[in-house]
This record gives structure tokens, C-alpha cells and sequence, in this order.
């Protein structure tokens, strides 16, 4: 039973399951406390969960950790294979302690150690409405409400069905997208037409608005989706003196953009892939890349945020179209600003929302 996390300061550890905690796991699973919690709220018998126990324990696709406070285990967390590369995750602790912050330590290494085995994991987890404590651990962790059902009712229990996604880019199909600006620059060059705005007026004031997240005067930038990396010139147009970064996914932008600004950094990169960023831009912006829907979208607009967040060391400023728009294109993704605006309260408890200046649009800022 080897040992997978250590937390000296509070003297906690993490172990592999085995199958001589089969009676340990029954006698938790029964509890008065973990079943007024559960999605159930009910008992199992002791021939339900040995046969249960039996089959679980020798997956290849089910990860059954076991949490200890001075080597006395007070919890467990499993990882459920539901289907491939997803998993269904039940973490609980002991009555005495919770609410100790034993619990956002314990899923936290143990999503990484999941992450590490499998690097496209997702994860998903159904909870009790009134488990406020739940509830509050597995948002800390970047967990969200499904976008597809936000309650689940089991036996007459309303739970809600809670998302993780993970970073990898392969969960998305970017070819139609990149299809589309390549069309796009051969046709309008280096106007803002291939970027699909409809003036420089429009795209200058969102410019103007990306700015306002903070003091960006002499701080470093990367500007994501960055085009023609006309956001770069026209900071240096208003005097700001920045380190200024551009990437994008399309080849066609990045050759256009280096013919226009040739003292630009800009390279072609989808930040997805990225693997130990570590903070190492003090702001990071995004403006139009969420406007042409492509498939997942609203994962993919959770994932570059969090992205995003974890590369920036001061904030991170996005735009999007909004679903209050008294338009509306086929093509294009509108968002419910109430919706995002809870998505990226799971990943920064400092967010700000902006929709005062066009009723089309709106931008977002999360700082650290």
C-alpha cells in the first residue's frame, strides 16, 4: 500500500486502496452522517457492498485513494472509469474532520495524480443540494455546473451534476476555425474584415475597454488569438510601453501580422497544449476568440480561461458576444454573462463584469 502524497504540516498522507479496506469503507459508507450527504440517502447491505467492493477494487480504470491523519485513515476518494479518459469522482471524510481543509488537499493531489496518469482526464461528480460543504470543495477545485443538466434527481434527491474539464486541445476541432480566417486574410489582407469585425471602430473601443483591467504600463502581455496583432499597435499608439506577445492558432494570421508589425513577437501556438506555464505574463488578454462557435464551445471558452488565468501573474481580460444581443448570427456564440460570470468564479474569486458599452458585447476581468 504505497503512499502517494505526503502533507507534513498537518500530518496527512495518501494511500492506495486495497482490498483489506473493504469492511473500513463499508463501515464509513453507512454512517448516519455520510448518508444524510449522499445522493441516495440510503444504507447498502453488507452482500451489496462486498460484491460491489470485489469488482471495483481490481479496475484498471477505477483509482481508490485513502486519506490518513496520523496514519489513522479518515476518508477516501475514488475515481470511477465511466468511459474513456472520464471519470466519476466521490470523495468523503470522516464527521470529526471535516470543515479542517483536509478535503480540498486531499481531491486537489489527488486529481493531479489521476491527471498525471492520464493527461486528457475530465471529471464529473454528483452532489446532494445541500451538501454546502461538497459543493463549496469541489468549485475551489475548478469544478462547474453541467451546461447540460444542472440538477440530477435521484430517488426523489435533487443533486447537482458538477464538471471538471481538462486543458487538452484535442477535446476541440479548430480546422473550420482555422478554415475560416485563412479565407478571411486572402480576402481582406490586413484589414479588420479578416478578423470578422465589422469596423476598426468596434475593435478599437473593445481594445480600449481590455485595457482598463488595470495599470499595464510597462507590465509583459500576451495577447491570445492575437490576429494581425493590431491590439499590440495600438497600445504602443496610446503610449503604453509594454512587453507585448502575440499567439495564435492560425499560420495565415501569423504571417500577415509579422508583415505588418515586424517588431511584434508573434508566433503560431495553441496555449492548450502548454504544459507548466507558470504565471509568467502579468497580463493575459483574449479579444473575438470565442465569437465563431466551433464544436464544445463553452468548454472551450472554460478551458482557455483557466488557461489563461494560470499564465498570468496579475490578471486576465476577455471579450465575447453576449446572449442579450438584439442580433443574432448562426455562426457565432452568444453567452449568458450570468452563466460565465459563475464559470469564472470557480477559477478566480476576484472577477469583474463589463457590459456597459455595446449591448452586443461584453468583457470579463479576473485578476489574482
Amino acid at each position: 500500500m504505497s503512499v502517494t502524497a505526503r502533507n507534513h504540516y498537518c500530518n496527512l498522507a495518501i494511500r492506495v486502496a486495497s482490498s483489506a479496506d473493504k469492511d473500513l469503507i463499508f463501515k464509513w459508507r453507512n454512517s448516519r452522517f455520510l448518508v444524510s450527504l449522499g445522493s441516495s440517502q440510503k444504507k447498502v447491505s453488507k452482500k451489496e457492498h462486498s460484491a460491489w467492493f470485489d469488482k471495483i477494487i481490481t479496475r484498471n480504470d477505477t483509482h481508490i485513494l485513502i486519506l490518513l491523519k496520523n496514519n489513522e485513515p479518515i476518508g477516501q476518494l475514488r475515481f470511477d472509469g465511466a468511459s474513456s479518459s472520464k471519470y466519476i469522482v466521490t470523495i468523503y471524510l470522516v464527521e470529526s474532520c471535516v470543515g479542517k481543509g483536509y478535503g480540498s488537499w486531499f481531491l486537489k493531489e489527488g486529481l493531479e495524480l489521476v491527471t498525471s496518469l492520464d493527461g486528457e482526464a475530465q471529471f464529473e461528480a454528483i452532489v446532494n443540494e445541500t451538501n454546502v460543504i461538497s459543493l463549496k470543495l469541489f468549485k475551489k477545485l475548478g469544478f462547474i455546473p453541467s451546461e447540460l443538466k444542472h440538477f440530477q434527481t435521484i430517488n426523489g434527491i435533487n443533486s447537482i451534476r458538477l464538471v471538471r474539464y481538462g486543458d487538452n486541445s484535442q477535446y476541440f476541432e479548430f480546422n473550420e476555425l482555422i478554415k475560416f480566417y485563412k479565407n478571411n486574410v486572402r480576402n481582406y489582407a490586413s484589414d479588420v474584415g479578416s478578423l470578422g469585425w465589422g469596423s476598426e471602430a468596434s475593435q478599437t473601443k473593445r481594445f480600449e475597454i481590455l485595457s482598463k483591467i488595470g495599470n499595464i504600463q510597462g507590465s509583459k502581455i500576451l495577447d491570445v488569438g492575437c490576429g494581425l496583432g493590431d491590439f499590440g499597435h495600438w497600445l504602443n499608439e496610446q503610449g503604453y510601453e509594454c512587453a507585448y506577445e502575440g499567439v495564435d492558432i492560425s499560420e495565415e494570421m501569423i504571417r500577415q501580422a509579422r508583415l505588418k508589425y515586424p517588431s511584434f513577437r508573434l508566433e503560431v501556438r495553441d496555449i492548450l497544449s502548454l504544459k507548466n506555464v507558470n504565471s509568467q505574463y502579468s497580463y493575459v488578454f483574449a479579444s473575438g476568440i470565442f465569437n465563431r462557435k466551433i464544436n464544445n464551445h463553452e468548454k472551450f471558452i472554460y478551458c482557455m480561461i483557466r488557461k489563461m488565468y494560470q499564465m498570468a501573474r496579475i490578471g486576465v481580460a476577455f471579450n465575447v458576444l453576449s446572449l442579450r444581443a438584439d442580433f443574432k448570427n448562426r455562426d457565432e456564440y452568444y453567452a449568458d454573462p450570468d452563466r460565465l460570470i459563475s464559470l469564472c468564479e470557480t477559477i478566480s474569486n476576484r472577477v469583474v463584469l463589463n457590459h456597459d458599452y455595446m449591448n452586443h458585447d461584453f468583457t470579463i476581468y479576473l485578476y489574482r
